[in-house]
Order: structure tokens, then sequence, then C-alpha cells
């Protein structure tokens, strides 16, 4: 490929390090149907040590831009162009960059080499990163020096990049298999190692592709001997991050001759410091992550609860209209009768499995944390049959405990006992639909990331108020010798066997209304983001190491707070990373025995997504 039509395509470089100058192609794209921030198909990662964000540095803050590869104890490997403003060479300034390695923290750049042949698209997009301090605990990965790999090699990429060409959801490391191939023209080879991503994607994780802030990450290939650096992410053929793509990373083989100039006996490293490595048995690894939900894994979340809350609603009046008929003697028992199961049987078939497939991919029920009755679920067919499943043992429990009779033949031949049994079922739906309702408006916006507990205050509000409104209703229409009258002739079920009160009646039945409208909400599991953590430190640890990163968004800034023997808090605290952004590290040395807690607080932007990694060392 030309030097003209390698510049039409795209560098991985992040826009917080774009110069003025700089044109990129255009950027415009939906975002991958996945469930949750990822490199393209990718999955969140915290076990790639030497996987290292690139920072530029605006006096304490960070921002991410780049991606690159420790391999070195004091030696980091990225792209020309995440350096260099431009397609040529460069002279950068060390102090406008840093590097975040997820078990190290955040280290300072002592000098930044660019390889003297850089020609973005074409050839050499390699720049060499001398940190100022050494690493210690992580073994570096080493360079691939040999043929680069025939096309159909499996490989995995790794970065802290964007998940589409219109995302701005960078500051997570992700990673992704891929299968590398021809360049087939995009950009000349030997210079480059290619891979490409077709339409449509395959598994989430096993067929991936990079974009934007993944410049400088690696190509992983291992030959036989272990992971292998074999490219540097340079770019895409188009920005949108999409497919059908090709990504072309510059070919370590190709450069290591440079690399190796630079980086000289340090690249020879295979541990770092004396202290135990991360993989080994003597360092121990602590993860936290709160990663919230895409849009398209609420559209599902929402899908599975809405199918869920409207057969419970539809069942629980039917079955109740019909009991209540029975017992007042306008039609025979048993139910249901012909016309009740006839319509009961139009409920089960609005549970719509092709409405779920539409709304939920395979994917996308793997992650949007389906439990419950659910758990376990693999296609919308095995959502249908937990939908149903779950919603048939609610209605029948709740129907168990409103009717002392849930198979009436007959009549209730007391005028007034038959008013308090159906003022019983008529008082308690009302309940259960209520909370059904309130609690399901609570998980979607917890979902969108507007409410951080669930229930919040004003879902807590309204459930009280529906609460107290249950007794006053079973009293309204019962007196308590009508309560012992029902239990003696049929016994109300569940949790109010023996029940002589309306108000034993109305407490008993609360509970099992509640136990029931959980486990219909239950279909997926709570989205409460975690904000603290903790982890334990043995006697006689050499260190510890407590890192975060979370999306950048542009203007996210977390913090982090880290207490021995207590939760800390934003003014009680032992140690703490307060920088601008959303990289922060704290390294303790000689650390005191016992348990240290963590807080991650939001200083600005509102559950911001992050990972929270938390490394014990041994001497």
């Amino acid at each position: 490929m030309t030097s003209d039509a390698a510049r039409r395509a795209s560098s991985l470089m992040h826009a917080p390090f774009l110069a003025a100058a700089l044109v990129f192609v255009a950027v415009a794209g939906s975002e991958v149907d996945a469930a949750a921030p990822r490199i393209v198909n990718g999955v969140e990662t915290q076990a790639r040590p030497t996987t290292g964000a690139l920072l530029s540095v605006n006096g304490s803050s960070f921002r991410q831009g780049c991606s690159g590869t420790l391999i070195g104890c004091e030696t980091f490997l990225t792209a020309a162009h995440c350096v260099c403003p431009g397609d040529t060479t460069c002279t950068p300034d060390p102090a406008e960059f840093a590097v975040f390695l997820q078990h190290g923290g955040v280290f300072a750049a002592a000098a930044v080499a660019v390889h003297p042949g850089y020609d973005f698209g074409v050839q050499n997009d390699i720049a060499v990163v001398s940190l100022a301090a050494v690493t210690t605990g992580i073994p570096p990965t080493p360079l691939h020096t040999g043929a680069d790999p025939s096309a159909g090699t499996a490989g995995e990429i790794a970065g802290y990049g964007v998940t589409s060409g219109s995302a701005n959801d960078s500051g997570l490391l992700r990673e992704g298999a891929i299968l590398t191939a021809s360049c087939g023209g995009v950009a000349p080879e030997p210079a480059h190692v290619c891979f490409e991503w077709e339409d449509p994607l395959g598994p989430v994780g096993a067929d991936s592709g990079a974009c934007f802030g993944d410049s400088g990450g690696p190509l992983l290939v291992d030959f036989g001997g272990g992971d292998e650096v074999t490219g540097v992410a340079s770019g895409i053929q188009d920005g949108s991050c999409q497919p059908d793509n090709l990504a072309f990373y510059a070919s370590v083989s190709e450069d290591a001759t440079y690399i190796q100039s630079i980086g000289g006996a340090d690249l020879s490293n295979t541990t770092c410091g004396a202290l135990s490595q991360v993989g080994d048995v003597g360092t121990v690894v602590t993860t936290e992550q709160a990663i919230s939900l895409s849009k398209d894994a609420q559209k599902c979340r929402k899908e599975i609860v809405k199918q869920s809350s409207n057969y419970v609603k539809k069942t629980f009046g039917l079955r109740q209209k019909c009991l209540d008929k029975v017992n007042k003697g306008t039609l025979t028992g048993p139910c249901p009768d012909l016309s009740t199961a006839a319509k009961l049987q139009k409920a089960i078939d609005k549970v719509d499995a092709t409405k779920l497939a539409k709304r939920c991919t395979l994917a996308l029920i793997a992650a949007s944390d389906v439990a419950g009755g659910c758990a376990g679920a693999a296609d919308a067919n095995d959502l249908v049959t937990c939908i149903l499943a779950t919603g048939d043992t609610a209605v029948a429990t709740m129907l168990d405990s409103e009717y002392a009779d849930e198979n009436p033949v007959g009549p209730i031949t007391d005028a007034d006992t038959n008013k308090c049994q159906a003022g019983i079922g008529k008082t308690m739906r009302k309940y259960a639909l209520t909370r059904l309702k309130t609690l399901t408006k609570c998980q979607a916006s917890q979902d969108k990331g507007k409410s951080e507990v669930c229930p919040d205050a004003k879902a807590t509000q309204k459930l009280a108020n529906a609460l107290g409104k249950v007794e006053p209703g079973v009293e309204k229409s019962c007196a308590d010798a009508q309560i012992a009258s029902l239990d003696a002739t049929g016994t109300f079920g569940g949790s109010c066997g023996g029940v002589t009160t309306t108000a034993g009646l109305a407490s008993c039945s609360v509970v099992d209304h509640d136990a029931e409208t959980d486990a219909v909400i239950g279909l997926l599991d709570d989205r409460v983001l975690p904000d603290s953590s903790s982890f334990v430190v043995p006697g006689g640890a050499d260190s510890f190491r407590v890192t975060l990163n979370g999306i950048d968004g542009g203007s996210n800034d977390i913090d982090l707070y880290v207490k021995l023997g207590a939760p800390p808090s934003t003014t009680d605290f032992d140690f703490s990373s307060t920088s601008g952004g959303v990289f922060e590290s704290v390294v303790v040395t000689a650390p005191t025995a016992g348990t240290w807690h963590v807080l991650v607080d939001d200083f600005s932007g509102t559950g911001v997504d992050f990972q929270l990694t938390m490394t014990t060392f041994s001497p």
C-alpha cells in the first residue's frame, strides 16, 4: 500500500493525544452488540500484568491515550504515533507521559525513543518508553524475533481503548482472541501483521477487534514457549471499529533490532526484583470491578422483566377471578374452568421467545446477569421456560396464602365470610402488583446508573405506603372470627397456616408475597456497582499495591482510599491516591498484617466503571 493510502486508514490513538493538525477518518458507527464496554467484542480482564496504559500528564492529572507492553523491568513498548502527532519522527518530551500497570501502579517516563524510520501505515510505528523507576514483581513479556506468524495463526490482543468508533469508554483493560490474516494491501507486509473481524462477529472474546486507545497495545502469540509480543497496534482500515474491518499491527520481528538497541540488557530480564512475581504462589491478587450495563443489555433485561411481570399480573388476576366466582356460586368449580384455562393459555403464549431472542442475543443473555430460576439460561427458549415456571410458582404460592381453599368446588354460603375471602385476595393482589411494579422500575433505574441502590428512597417510600394499606384492607373486609372460620374449613397455606386474626393473616401473607415478587424480580441479578472491597495481608508480606483504572469519559475523576482494619472514608484513611482522572495507585512496603479496606470514590462523574486490582507480594 502506498504511503498516502496508508494515511487514509485510522490510527488507533485515542482522542486526548491528538494534535489539531492530525486528521483522521470520520468516525461513525453503532456500539457492538455486547453486554458491557469492551475491546471490540472482547472481555474485561485484570490478568494481563504487562499490558499497560500510556497516559498523558497534565500537572497532577492523567488521561489515557494509548496502550503498550512492559517488555523489560524499565522498558515499555508502544506505538510511535502515540507520542508523535504526525506521520514522521519527533522528539517527545518524557515529562508529558506516564505508564500505568494494573499490578504495578503509575510510572513516570524518563525517556521516549521513536523509531527513526517511522512512517505511519508504511513502516516502523514503534516507540520505546524508558521508565523513571524500575518495576518489580511483574515478569516482562518477551519480544518475538522470529518469522511473523502465517495467516490463520491464533493470537490475543489487549488494550485500554474504546469499544467502537462512536464510544467514549476507554480506560478499562480488555482482551480478545484473533486469527492473523493477510493485510490485503491495507498495510505493507512484512512491516505489519494483520487480522480481520468480519460481520457477523463470532462469540464474545473469541472474535475480537481493536479500536481507538488500543494503539501501542500488544498482539500476543504463543509459539510454544508462552506469549510473545508479535505486533504493536498501529491502525485500522475503517474508523467505525465495526466489522467488516482489518487491523494492522507493526511487526515486532521487523523492528526488533531497534527495540533492542533502546532496551538493551533490560530486555533479557524474565523477572523483576527479588520479591515474588505476579503469577507466583507467593503473590496474591484480589480484584474487583464495577462494569455497568450497555444499552443493549439494558434492553434485554427490560424485556425479561417486562414479560415475567406481565405474565404474573395476568395469571394472578385470572386465577383469583375464577376462585372468587366459585366462592360466590356463579361458577362451578374446580378452577381453572375451560374459559379461564383458555385465557391462561393466551397469557402463556404472550411470553414470546421471538421477542426475547430479538432483544436478548446469546451473548447478551450470558452477560445480562440472569439469575434465580433463569440462572444458566442459554437462549430465548430457556428464558421462556424459566419465566413461566417462576411466574407459576409465584402465583400459586401467593394464592395459597390468600385463599383458605385453593381448589373450591362449591360456594362459601355465608355472605360475610365470602366477602372476607374476596377482600383478602383483592388487598393482597394489589399489594403484590404494586410491589412488583415499584421494584421493576427501580431495577431499570439502577441498570441505567441512575440509582446506586434498589430500592432507593423513592421506591422505599412507595413500598412502605403499599405495606401500610395491607392490614387496614384486610380489616375492612374481615373480622377475626371470619379468618378463624376460613382457616378451619380450608386452611391458609404458606406462612399463614393456623392463622386466626386479621393482623396475623396480613402479616404472614405479606411475607409470602414479598418472597414471590422478589423471586420474579430475582430473575435478574441486582446491578449494585461496588465502591468498596477488602483484602488480607499476611504477616511478613513484602508489600502490596492497590491500583485503580476506570472509564475515562473525558471528565471522569475517581479517587482511591485505603485503610487498615476498617472501611475508609474520604476523610478517614491511612493511604490515598487522588490524582486527576481515572488512574490511581497506592503502594505500601512492609505493610501491617490484617484486613485492609479500599474505597473508590467518584470525585467527578457518577457510577464510573472501574477495575480495582489489589496485589500482595511476599519476600
